[in-house]
């Protein structure tokens, strides 16, 4: 409910996608709101003022008539040309739009100089022959190497893997574009893998990639003694069961803190929070206020949590209210062992109409270098 239904304030945006099954998507919207509605009126009934949330560009909700169930015949012909019809115009427009415009899918791309025009700044490369499709790009620094690790997906497959590029960084002139060593495979599963969060603690390099249904499982990250710019990847140990989607780490005062939404496949607006003394040796336990209400601004991660101080820090997250990757917006959280409270800044990273890039979802900033994924537009119009 909203101020244009009933005059209430807004606590909470989701958006809920629309599956071709009907009563799939029964299901589904029963499910997706009763998260929400539930963890509202918890809170409520424990006193707690829920915020009201930035609704300015919040799409109109729809009040009309629900269209009664199709029968068992019109059903499935609806399915079946739906189908035809959409496979043979994909291949048809994807034909045409590879051999006249740039591929749409999602692109790494780095540099040192946040002002260099992005067309500019240097693009990853697949090292997949059939497809160039990369994304959540995070940076790791050690002695002796400057590396950027992303998600490397193969449509083919219909999953991705961990991949990784050796960034010559330090050999480059400070003007110049950053080069790099090709494309290398870190990781792979029988499962998807992506969003390989990168960090450093007691002198060791670790990451948390997203592992579907698979859990979330911590790797540690050496570099081999004998080949230089070769990186091997070692499993620790799984920190928690179930889906988790995009596991984001920070380290505040004497507290491990893992930020991540669609835990189980609840629902994507609702932030949850485990804390642990030692994310190495101790387990995670959710956070005594988690789940947190938010909404389709601040849900997914969009990134390296960034620390302000022993209490507070700026996590990037996904802007999803029409349509995936529209941007990235900023939130302010002060949490310890026993509170959370987040203030949502002004601060907005979306595309315009004069933009090079469509879309963007993910960025990270590390060692004086930038990284973030996006859609580039086609070039008739850049």
């Amino acid at each position: 409910m909203g101020k244009n239904l009933d005059g209430g304030k807004v606590v909470c945006r989701a958006n809920i996608r629309t599956l071709k099954n009907y009563f799939s998507n029964v299901e589904n919207i029963y499910l997706k709101t009763n998260e929400a509605l539930q963890c509202a009126f918890v809170r409520i009934s424990e006193g707690d003022n829920l915020a009201e949330i930035d609704n300015t560009n919040s799409c109109v909700p729809y009040t009309g008539l629900i269209l009664r169930q199709p029968s068992s015949f019109r059903y499935i012909q609806t399915i079946l040309s739906q189908f035809l019809i959409s496979w043979l115009s994909r291949l048809a427009i994807q034909n045409i739009y590879k051999r006249f415009f740039y591929d749409d899918n999602w692109r790494v791309a780095v540099s040192r100089e946040i002002e260099t025009p992005l067309l500019k700044w240097t693009y990853i490369n697949s090292s997949i022959a059939h497809q160039n499709w990369l994304a959540d790009p995070f940076l790791l620094r050690t002695d002796r190497q400057t590396y950027l690790l992303y998600e490397e997906f193969d449509q083919l497959l219909g999953k991705g893997r961990i991949s990784y590029s050796v960034l010559d960084a330090e050999k480059s002139p400070p003007q110049s574009s950053i080069t790099y060593s090709g494309s290398r495979l870190l990781l792979e599963t029988p499962t998807h893998l992506s969003y390989p969060y990168t960090f450093e603690k007691d002198g060791r390099f670790f990451f948390i990639p997203e592992n579907g249904n698979n859990g979330c499982n911590l790797y540690e990250i050496t570099e081999d003694e004998a080949i230089e710019g070769k990186l091997k990847a070692k499993k620790i140990k799984k920190i928690l069961s179930g889906k988790c989607v995009d596991p984001s780490y920070i380290r505040l005062r004497d507290t491990d803190y893992l930020f991540l939404t669609g835990w189980n496949d609840d629902s994507p607006d609702l932030l949850r929070v485990f804390i642990s003394s030692d994310i190495l040796s101790d387990e995670l336990i959710e956070h005594q206020c988690s789940p947190i209400l938010v909404s389709n601004i601040l849900g997914r991660s969009a990134g390296r949590i960034l620390m302000i101080d022993d209490y507070s820090c700026l996590r990037p997250s996904q802007i999803s209210i029409n349509t995936y990757g529209e941007g990235i917006a900023f939130t302010e959280f002060r949490v310890s062992r026993t509170s959370i409270s987040y203030r949502t800044t002004t601060t907005r990273l979306f595309s315009h109409k004069s933009a090079p890039f469509s879309n963007i979802h993910h960025l990270d900033f590390q060692a004086e270098i930038m990284a973030l994924d996006l859609r580039l537009r086609p070039r008739f119009f850049t």
